[in-house]
Formats: structure tokens, C-alpha cells, sequence
């Protein structure tokens, strides 16, 4: 598999992330306002509606109160009045009933009173009526009608929303003059539509206005939006949030900039200066470190043992020789125990995994993944010098294990182990190395076991503790394994491949010398790896690892 550097990797997520939140969230803006502009339609259609209900509903009482007044007796004695000075007088009263009736209506401008017996016309009407309207008015009027009935008559050589409701009952008839544009409701919703509000009979071009019917009469009320952008409508807190928007935007780069430069270049910085020392350069030092606290603690850490390093090379002319080496080879091992530490492709994957899991909102996955990537960091960032619990080695082994299958690794430990072994004392990362190896060297794909067992045995009247680690991803390869039983345990080489495992055989041999025995077999196709580490016990107050 192609290896790929941190940087590209971080630029490939950082912008993978950042250009399809922000197209999403302009995506989801414009379809608020879109989803804004519909609503305003809605609301539109339904205040028309309303306008044409509230002038219904008013034709409705003016029908009413004229139907109750053309058969009083008042209408009936001005429909039979032969002389002009009594239909005067029954007209006057007729109209000063209606007048109070119709106080309450808005849309009333007045009303007209015409006796067909006599074709006399009384009028109470502010407005001027023409001689044509007046000549047809007295022409459908004409003769006697024996049952009540209504009629309708529109005006529009006088004013598009005036209309005539007439009501005739024998001789008599009573007109009402009816402005629908008077309607409170209607005079509030005309600024809305900018004067495309107004009644009407008919309108020619239907595309684009709507009509709402009136049903007691043949009107209609048509109406036309007003043609807005989108983006036009928005409210205040929309604009609020457009405008947090852009400037999220504008700082992007500064965001990308910040991160590049503080996290970023010190992590490449500490990366090149592994590189440079693994060459042979002792005297290279870290010199920008940023601001985060774990990248300092990281970079002044490389500087000290290099430091540290310099002043032993400095100081072991007055040595022997093969003491010389010898102190360079232990800071030289912890140098590669720091190297192997660093892994910011492992720890980058698992924080992608947090965010995931905290995305998908599976909190308990996440807490567990968090809870065992401390334990696993914690435990190999401990002073390598000391020797801890074989009880503490083995739960750092688990939590790495849990570890991996929180990042789909489908793998299984089991542990045998002797009740007296879980005190005794061993090199940390002995056994997590290994453990390491064989899910690093195992198949993605397939399912892994790995067993531990620990025993005690006696050889030469000594106690050891037998430690044996063996997995079914495979054996060693041949020259494998012949490559590791065969090499010097007092000698530590540095190579690209079994960094590790030249790690721990040179510390065994540090720490324990000859006692300690370190080798490498197959059991069919199964790889084994033993080590036989002198008798040790903890001390009785110490204290297990424990990050939970």
C-alpha cells in the first residue's frame, strides 16, 4: 500500500470537509428563504380569500336587510303612492330605516328608490349617476312583480367596484350601491399586493392573476403577487445568519492558516527531525514548537535527549571504549522507543473515528474509544527504565486490542495464565510489541486470535517466568526467523523492519543481561514468541495502571 505524507493527508481532509459543509450550508439558506417565499405565497392566497369572505359576508347582511324591508308596509305603501309628495314622505322613511340598518356595513355608499307605477326615483346617493345608467335602470324595473325578487347590476362607466343590488316586490323597488373596495379588510391588504388587488366580473389574462369567487354574486376577487427574488425576502435573523455565514467563509484560509502553522509545520518539524537524527545528525534541534501544549511537550522532549545524547558523547571520551558505546547504545534505544511513540497517522485515525461515532450520536462507542486510546497512550509514554506488573503489560494489552476493534479489526485475546504470575515483573511494552506485530503483519480481512499464557518454571534451582505470545495470522517466514533467533542480544540494530522487536531484546538484555532469553518459533501455522524473564515480584504498594 502507498504510503502518503501527513501533510497531504491533512490538507485532503481539512478541505474534503470544509467545501461540502459550506456548499451545504448555503444549500440549506437558500432553501430556508425558497421554503420563506413559499410560505409568503400561502399567506398571500389566504389573505385574499379572506378579503373575498369579509365582502361576501357583508353583500350577505345587505341582501338580508333589504329582503326584511321590501315587505314592511312602508315599502308596500311607496310602491302604491300615486302622488310624488307621498312617495316623498314613504321614501324618506324607507331610507332612514336602511341608513340605520346599514351603519355597520362598510361596503354601503347609498341607495336608490324607484316606484315603476309612477316612475318616480328617489335617490341617496352622493356619487352622480349618468342618464344611460338611470334609462336602463327604470327599463328593467318596468311593471308590477307579485313575489320578492333580487337582481344584480354592475356600474362600470361609474366605478369598477360599484355595484347595484336590487330588490323588487310589486310596484316598488329599493336599490343598494355597493362599493366592495370599501371593505376594511380589503383597504388593509391592498398596500400588500401593491395595487394588483381588485374585484371584478372577468379579467383577460388569467395567467397571471388569481381569482377567488364570490358566491352570492357574480364577482370575483383576483389578485397578483408581487414578483421578489428570494433573497429579497429574508428577515433579519436571516441576514444575521448570511452574514455569520460569509465571514465564515473570509476566515477559512486564517482558520487553515492557524492550524498549518501551529499544529501542522511542528508536527512536520518533528517528523524531518527524526529523520535527520536516524541519519546520524546528533546535532539537530527542534526550533518551532507552536503553541500546542502536546507538540512542545513532544519537541522539548526530542531536544533534551539529543541534548542529553551530545553531553554523553561528550563526557564518555574520559571512558572506555566499550562503555562509550554502550551508553550510546541505551540512549539510542530510547530514542527508538520515542520514535515508535510518535504515530500521528494512528492517533489521526482514531480521532477520525471519535468524530464519526459522535456524528452517528454512538456515545457509548465513542466513550469506550476514547477510555482505551488513554489507557493505550498512557501506558506507552511511561518511564521505559522501570519494570511494571505483568498485570498492568496485560491491560495495556487489552485496551490496545479493544482498541482495535473499535477500528474495525476483528481480532480475539485469550490469556492463560498462572494465579502467583499476574505480581511478577515485566519490561513495559514487552508484550504489547509483540501484540502489535501480529495485528500489524496479520490480514485486514481475516479474523485474528492471539493467545498469552504465563507460567512459572524452575531451572538450576531459579525461578522464571515463561511468557509465551502466539497468533494464527501466519508463521514467520524462514529467513525470518532465522534473521531473529540469530541475532547478538547485547547488540541493537537499526533498521526499518523489527524495530520493535530489536527494541525489547536489547532492553531484555539491559535490564536482565543473560538471565533473560528471547526466541522465535512456528507450531504449524501458527508464529510463537517466547521470552523467559528472571523472577521477580512487585512492590506491595504499588499501584495498577488504570485510566478509567
Amino acid at each position: 500500500m502507498k504510503k502518503i505524507r501527513i501533510d497531504f493527508f491533512v490538507y485532503a481532509c481539512f478541505f474534503a470537509l470544509i467545501i461540502p459543509l459550506l456548499i451545504v450550508v448555503f444549500a440549506l439558506f437558500y432553501y430556508t428563504v425558497h421554503q420563506n417565499s413559499e410560505k409568503y405565497a400561502e399567506h398571500m392566497n389566504s389573505v385574499a380569500v379572506s378579503v373575498a369572505s369579509s365582502a361576501e359576508r357583508q353583500i350577505k347582511i345587505s341582501m338580508g336587510y333589504l329582503k326584511e324591508v321590501t315587505v314592511s308596509m312602508e315599502h308596500l305603501a311607496f310602491g302604491y303612492a300615486l302622488k310624488r309628495d307621498r312617495l316623498f314622505v314613504y321614501a324618506s322613511t324607507l331610507d332612514q330605516d336602511l341608513s340605520k340598518a346599514f351603519s355597520n356595513v362598510q361596503i354601503s355608499k347609498g341607495f336608490l328608490y324607484y316606484n315603476s307605477y309612477t316612475d318616480y326615483m328617489y335617490t341617496n346617493y352622493h356619487g352622480t349617476l349618468s342618464s344611460t345608467v338611470l334609462k336602463e335602470l327604470r327599463s328593467r324595473l318596468k311593471g308590477r312583480v307579485y313575489k320578492q325578487e333580487s337582481c344584480f347590476m354592475s356600474l362600470p362607466s361609474l366605478d369598477p367596484s360599484c355595484y347595484l343590488l336590487i330588490i323588487r316586490h310589486q310596484y316598488g323597488s329599493i336599490i343598494s350601491v355597493l362599493d366592495l373596495s370599501q371593505d376594511s379588510l380589503f383597504r388593509a391588504s391592498e398596500k400588500d399586493f401593491e395595487g394588483m388587488l381588485y374585484f371584478g366580473q372577468n379579467h383577460l389574462d388569467t395567467q397571471d392573476f388569481c381569482e377567488v369567487p364570490i358566491n352570492v354574486i357574480p364577482v370575483s376577487l383576483y389578485y397578483k403577487l408581487p414578483k421578489k427574488n428570494d433573497l429579497l425576502q429574508i428577515d433579519q435573523t436571516q441576514i444575521v445568519l448570511l452574514i455569520i455565514i460569509v465571514i465564515l467563509v473570509c476566515l477559512t484560509p486564517t482558520i487553515w492558516l492557524i492550524f498549518y502553522r501551529q499544529f501542522l509545520r511542528p508536527l512536520q518539524s518533528l517528523t524531518e527531525a527524526f529523520s535527520i537524527v536516524s541519519k546520524g545528525d546528533h546535532s539537530y534541534r527542534i526550533k518551532e514548537t507552536g503553541i500546542i501544549k502536546d507538540l512542545e511537550v513532544y519537541c522539548s522532549g526530542f531536544n533534551k535527549m539529543m541534548n542529553e545524547i551530545e553531553e554523553e558523547k561528550a563526557s564518555s571520551l574520559q571512558w572506555q571504549r566499550k562503555s562509550y558505546h554502550q551508553q550510546m547504545d541505551v540512549m539510542q534505544a530510547q530514542l527508538q522507543y520515542l520514535q515508535l511513540q510518535a504515530r500521528p497517522h494512528f492517533y489521526l485515525n482514531c480521532l477520525k473515528n471519535v468524530d464519526s461515532l459522535l456524528k452517528l450520536e454512538r456515545f457509548d462507542e465513542a466513550h469506550e474509544l476514547v477510555l482505551s486510546l488513554s489507557v493505550y497512550i498512557r501506558h506507552i509514554f511511561r518511564d521505559i527504565r522501570s519494570l511494571i506488573s505483568l498485570r498492568d503489560e496485560l491491560h495495556a494489552v487489552e485496551k490496545y486490542i479493544d482498541l482495535c476493534k473499535l477500528l474495525s479489526r476483528n481480532t480475539s485475546l485469550f490469556l492463560n495464565l498462572d494465579n502467583d504470575c499476574l505480581a511478577c515483573k515485566v519490561l513495559p511494552m514487552s508484550i504489547l510489541t509483540f501484540v502489535e506485530n501480529c495485528i500489524k503483519h496479520g490480514s485486514a480481512d481475516d479474523d485474528l486470535e492471539i493467545s498469552i499464557s504465563a507460567t512459572l518454571v524452575h531451572q538450576n534451582r531459579k525461578s522464571f517466568l515463561s511468557i509465551v505470545i502466539e497468533n494464527d495470522g501466519g508463521p514467520f517466514e524462514l529467513e525470518v526467523l532465522e534473521h531473529l533467533n540469530g541475532l547478538d542480544p547485547s547488540k541493537v540494530e537499526y533498521h526499518n523492519e523489527h524495530v520493535g522487536i530489536s527494541n525489547v531484546r536489547y532492553r531484555l538484555w539491559l535490564v536482565f543481561r543473560e538471565q533473560a532469553k528471547l526466541t522465535f518459533r512456528n507450531d504449524d501455522c501458527r508464529a510463537v514468541v517466547e521470552m523467559l524473564l528472571p523472577y521477580e515480584m512487585e512492590d506491595v504498594n504499588h499501584e495498577p495502571d488504570d485510566c478509567g
